[in-house]
């Protein structure tokens, strides 16, 4: 008591101790403290409110520990309440939300509020009455945005809301007992009104968001207990907006018991409340379909199979928790003192189907007829249309059937009616009625589901595919003028989503590796290693006499070795070969370090195949998969014996995709099929793929992802589909003007494609420590990304790239511990540079970098910088110099084009407003073979310098065009493409192909036609030769003569000007970079993302700041607050700066003219603006710079027009080396 009763007199040093001393002591105190001990908590209570965040958190534990001990107590918890303990503690778990205390002491206070809530009805009232739902629900939303508060906290947040209310208690004979509590609840409707409407609907989107189980047990706990106390009046406000029948429908289809009993037991609370207003919302969301396949498995629908496999569901009443090692049943998760005796489950072996029974006998029985008819017609009439859509009757195979194609194009256009229509589609219905397996049908042409296809027909097949897309697009993309939630694809996309997140069922693995010790592993090295292992035992199948059995009893195998290793090692062991032991551990150390992708041997464990492409432990837990809903990957997981079975690989049937690149047919539009049909075969590619082994090509899931698929390819070039569409009314007749040709067009948004329920359920896996050390992530996360990257956001995909970049597999094998030492930081290795060569440099530091995972680090003769600030504007002068005319490299280089001077940029640069893209190189012209070979060896080290930068997490300062980003992801480029990059040469090439198309229309029907004019000019008028534009020396042609273009050979010249611009002029430039790029990282780990974003990920931003941003993203420090004079003049310079200056000032001081993704809130270190100090006066000083930690110190100037003028002058001369500051 005298240290607290004269804190204020000592200095904060000494006030730390002594409040640590304090702390000890009450860690050490006995449950019956004295009333000294009472007697300190006011005082404790108000040093809560102190500035020194140290001092603070050793109060709240001083006051945690008081609590602790006092919790067996209803008495004592009463009288620390009245000390005012509940409410200073609640103002400061409101005042920390934006996490300013450390985050244990924070998830601990919070657990104070709990104790203090379940053994004290007057801390209840009072943290009632002081809205502490409203604090609770701000942490929930912020864990909701982006899964990054810690499962404790969330944890410790749902069982305060749990314990706020009264339990849910029954006496001897059943009957709910009434406790003090829910007379004040009765007495005091307000509170629960408040606390509802606060914690309701954020407890609904975390469910639906991919919480884990325990979290969604809790969840659901709270929002029985507010459906339980509410009466009818308060339900209808509270469920107004939640659609809470949905929501129940996506529950009670899941497999866990426990939450499927809490589920129904809300059910039953509203129907008993409010039976008239969810009557038939239950049955139009599919509630009670539910239920009845609970009752009745075998009877129940699509959608149920597809979630809960309902026929399994109940079979497994005695269900608990996987096998987690470390947590009980959820029946005592949410205890506030847990016990280890805590094993056996409350709920009875029938609880669940006598539930199910009793809603489904006493709630909708007595008013079916016409209501339920009512719900099910639209139900019906959707299924009628989808009937007709997926008939196989109106599956084409002439491309002349119009009016079959006509009449279903009417039927689509019917369907995404209904779904924007005025009544509702529920997911149930959506599912339910097969509108995804007629669409996949349709845009299939109904090869989805058979995928075989006449090669004779294929070219038809084809044509049909392109104008269904072009249908398709038409219908659901016009008007561009609507907003997002009038567009059907828009409307289309919800209902596809919303389906997906209840369907789904991937788990979120937890890891519990213990603390590394030293193994012997046999496979795939017989070697020591600190890396986790799993204990295999192989036995030969029963009946295969091809193979010998494998003499070892039980091997250890490196957890993340892969299946294809495995066989690898035990081929030669288990074959029928005479050789000597000697001899087959040669052959089998050879056959590892080999590239052998012939598969001889199938594994399988618990009648189950693993797949040949993961590794061990991903496919262990594929299998576990199956009948678990969260996996906790404990001691016992690692202890296990796992008998796996080999058999001889007799031969699988492969699938033969058809070639439609090379088909001899002899249409004149298949002799241009990038023209023509390059969507179609894009997406055709995609129907015909086969499925990873996770997925079942005829479940819903599958064609519900298939769909999205398309659906994102297809909104990617919805305009491309748009042109050809508007070329093809221009070819018809329907339209005699070429200006109409090319119009805008308004995509969706690329974030409507993304899951936010797949996406969080990534975030928590790759939150496990575990998963980023040693890649151990669960298959689905790799080929859910591999397949259907759009599913996950922007930000969400860079985590999992960065993650694949430490984890690469693309390592040596005997560097296979790599992985541990780049988990705990890449090495540096510092490189010297010569700014007067920066490209020789460049190239220098790649020859002695590439293939080395260490972070390059750049230094400058006779420069004391070093470290970030250099590095990154290393990067941005190789930039720059690669944007220089004269290096052969960019289309619209100056020097090498016909482009008069006035074209040139006075700044020494190529000129592209629309991104950088290959100049085409002629490779039959022979003085051109010389400057293509320099060409191509600057585009290896631009591949070389751009994996490297996104390797090491630098920005770059080069605006390549979107069109090249696409080349690099491999990706085809068309006609329409060619506008992207250059306008002029793109639109001329659509309009000639428009008048070549209307040609052959005219000609086709034998009409005798007018000559077709350009721009009111004759083609032949427009003295076209066959050489490329701007670029005379490149002929398109190798026919000897000056041939002029005319409309006989327009398609021929249209085709080769293509051609040579994005295919074969530029194709050795393009290979070269993606050369360059391997060497350092596999291109394939870039097509997780969009050309568009991996302009982002490269490249950065550059967009403009507003005030708040600049507030809450830079650090004020040392002389300055966020409210200094001098620093609000900055604030408001910064938001002025023209585009030009904000480049300079940005790599003044980070040492690159671009921020990375993310903006100011992505700079690492924090942009940290200091008071400079000056000897004289301030005015006269300039600002300095600390490259290497983004630190500003900026002399604290008179006005801000001085501020702003000196600001300027250092941005602007202050480039260029790296001196002390």
């Amino acid at each position: 008591m005298t240290i607290l009763n004269y804190i204020d007199f000592f200095a904060s040093s000494v006030q730390r101790v002594g409040i640590t001393i304090i702390a000890n002591i009450c860690k050490k105190l006995p449950s019956e403290f004295s009333p000294q001990v009472m007697e300190a908590v006011p005082l404790l209570c108000n040093l809560l409110y102190y500035e020194d965040q140290k001092l603070v958190e050793n109060v709240a534990t001083c006051l945690i520990w008081i609590v602790k001990k006092a919790s067996h107590s209803p008495d004592m918890l009463d009288e620390v309440c009245k000390q005012g303990l509940t409410q200073q503690v609640a103002h400061l778990i409101a005042s920390n939300v934006g996490n300013i205390l450390n985050q244990p002491i924070y998830t601990d206070l919070i657990g104070l509020l709990s104790r203090l809530a379940s053994g004290s009805i007057t801390a209840s009232n009072s943290l009632l009455e002081h809205n502490i739902s409203n604090t609770m629900s701000l942490i929930l939303r912020s864990y909701d945005l982006s899964h990054s508060k810690p499962p404790s906290l969330i944890h410790e947040v749902i069982k305060l809301l749990y314990v706020l209310l009264p339990p849910l208690s029954t006496n001897c004979n059943g009957k709910t007992e009434v406790s003090n509590m829910d007379r004040i609840i009765a007495h005091q409707p307000g509170l629960l009104q408040q606390f509802g409407a606060d914690v309701l609907p954020v407890l609904v989107q975390i469910v639906n968001s991919g919480a884990n189980t325990h979290i969604c047990y809790g969840c659901l706990s709270v929002v029985n207990k507010i459906i339980h106390f509410s009466t009818s009046d308060m339900l209808v406000d509270l469920l107004k907006n939640a659609n809470i029948s949905s929501f129940l429908a996506g529950i009670i289809a899941r497999k866990e018991l426990h939450l499927l009993m809490l589920a129904l037991t809300i059910v039953k609370n509203v129907m008993q409340e409010l039976p008239d207003a969810f009557f038939n919302s239950f049955i139009k969301e599919g509630v009670v379909y539910t239920i009845d396949a609970l009752i009745t498995p075998e009877e129940c629908p699509q959608f149920i199979l597809q979630t809960s496999e309902g026929a399994q569901l109940l079979s497994r009443s005695n269900q608990r928790m996987p096998a987690n090692d470390s947590v009980g049943c959820l029946c005592y998760v949410y205890d506030i003192d847990q016990s280890s005796e805590n094993e056996i489950c409350k709920l009875e072996e029938t609880s669940v189907h006598t539930l199910a029974k009793y809603i489904r006998t006493t709630y909708f029985t007595t008013k079916s007829g016409c209501s339920e008819l009512k719900s099910i017609s639209l139900l019906k009439k959707l299924r009628n249309l989808c009937a007709v859509l997926s008939d196989k009757e109106n599956m084409s195979v002439s491309n002349d059937n119009c009016e079959q194609e006509k009449n279903l194009s009417y039927t689509l256009g019917q369907i995404l009616e209904e779904l924007s229509g005025e009544e509702p589609v529920s997911t149930f219905e959506f599912i339910e009625s097969g509108i995804v397996r007629s669409l996949v049908d349709y845009l299939s042409n109904g090869c989805y589901r058979n995928r075989v296809v006449d090669p004779n027909e294929l070219l038809n097949h084809l044509l049909v595919l392109q104008k269904r897309y072009e249908v398709f697009a038409k219908l659901c993309l016009s008007p561009p003028s609507h907003p997002l939630k009038d567009k059907p694809l828009g409307i289309l996309l919800g209902k596809l989503q919303s389906a997906l997140s209840l369907l789904e069922n991937f788990p979120v693995v937890l890891h519990d590796v213990s603390k590394p010790k030293e193994t012997y592993v046999t496979i795939p090295f017989e070697r020591t290693t600190f890396h986790p292992c799993l204990k295999v035992r192989f036995i030969k199948e029963e009946g295969d006499t091809s193979l010998c059995d494998y003499v070892s009893d039980v091997v250890s195998i490196e957890a993340f070795t892969s299946i294809n290793a495995i066989e690898r090692y035990l081929w030669p062991r288990v074959k029928h070969e005479a050789e000597s032991a000697t001899e087959e551990c040669a052959v089998a150390t050879e056959d590892l370090k080999s590239s052998n992708d012939t598969q001889k041997l199938l594994f399988y464990l618990d009648k189950g195949q693993l797949d040949q492409t993961l590794t061990l432990y991903q496919a262990i837990l594929q299998l576990k998969m199956e009948t678990e809903n969260d996996l906790s990957v404990g001691p016992s997981f690692w202890k296990q014996v796992y008998e796996i079975k080999y058999t001889k690989d007799t031969g699988q049937k492969k699938i033969n995709i058809p070639d439609v690149h090379h088909n001899s047919g002899s249409s004149r539009e298949w002799s241009h099929p990038q023209i023509y049909l390059q969507n179609a075969m894009c997406f055709s590619s995609m129907l015909f793929s086969e499925p990873p082994l996770s997925f079942k090509k005829s479940s819903t899931i599958y064609e519900i992802l298939t769909l999205l698929k398309i659906l994102e390819v297809l909104n990617r070039s919805a305009s491309h589909l748009v042109y050809h569409e508007r070329i093809s009314s221009f070819a018809e007749g329907c339209d005699d003007s070429l200006d109409n040709l090319i119009v805008p067009v308004c995509g969706v948004p690329q974030t409507e494609f993304v899951n936010l329920k797949l996406t969080g359920k990534l975030e928590q896996q790759m939150q496990d420590a575990s998963v980023v050390s040693t890649g151990s992530i669960p298959s689905w996360c790799v080929q859910l990304m591999e397949a259907f990257p759009f599913l996950f956001g922007f930000e969400t995909r860079c985590k999992y790239f960065q993650m694949t970049l430490v984890n690469s597999s693309e390592v040596q094998p005997d560097n296979i511990d790599d992985r541990q030492s780049q988990a705990s930081g890449s090495p540096r290795k510092k490189f010297k540079v010569c700014r007067s060569r920066i490209l020789e440099s460049a190239a220098q530091a790649m020859s002695s970098h590439v293939g080395r995972k260490a972070i390059l680090e750049v230094e400058y003769p006779e420069e004391v910088g070093t470290g970030q600030g250099p590095t990154m504007e290393f990067f941005t002068l190789v930039s720059q110099e690669f944007q220089k005319v004269g290096m052969g490299m960019w289309r619209g280089d100056p020097k090498l084009t016909s482009m008069s001077n006035s074209e040139v940029d006075s700044s020494g640069f190529v000129v592209a407003p629309f991104g950088l893209f290959p100049r085409p190189w002629s490779a039959s012209s022979a003085p051109n073979e010389t400057q293509l070979s320099e060409v191509v060896k600057k585009f290896v080290l631009l591949g070389q310098l751009v994996a490297k930068a996104l390797q090491d997490g630098r920005v770059l300062d080069l605006p390549l065009s979107c069109s090249l980003y696409k080349l690099i992801l491999e990706q085809d480029l068309n006609l329409y493409d060619i506008f992207s990059f250059d306008h002029g040469v793109g639109r001329a090439l659509v309009e000639f192909q428009a008048l070549v198309d209307r040609k052959k229309v005219l000609d086709s029907v034998s009409v005798k036609r007018s000559d077709s004019y350009f721009q009111n000019t004759r083609i032949e008028d427009l003295c076209l030769d066959f050489t490329l534009p701007g670029y005379p020396d490149y002929k398109l042609t190798s026919v000897d003569g000056h041939e002029m273009v005319n409309m006989s050979n327009l398609q021929e010249y249209v085709s080769s000007t293509l051609d040579a611009t994005v295919n074969n002029g530029i194709c050795r430039q393009v290979e070269a970079f993606k050369l360059g790029f391997n060497q350092v990282l596999p291109l394939k780990s870039l097509k997780i993302f969009t050309a568009e974003e991996l302009d982002q990920l490269l490249c950065g931003e550059q967009n403009a700041w507003n005030y708040n941003e600049l507030l809450d993203h830079i650090k004020f420090d040392h002389g300055y607050t966020a409210s200094s004079p001098t620093i609000i003049k900055l604030l408001e310079i910064m938001q002025e700066f023209e585009y030009n200056q904000r480049r300079a000032f940005l790599q003044f001081v980070t040492g690159a003219p671009r921020l990375p993704p993310g903006g100011l809130a992505a700079l690492n270190p924090k942009l940290t603006i200091v008071c400079k100090p000056c000897k004289g006066g301030a005015d006269g000083d300039l600002p300095s710079v600390m490259t290497c930690a983004n630190y500003l110190k900026l002399p604290p100037y008179s006005s801000k027009e001085i501020m702003k003028e000196r600001l300027l002058y250092a941005i602007t001369e202050g480039q260029g080396s790296f001196l002390l500051s």
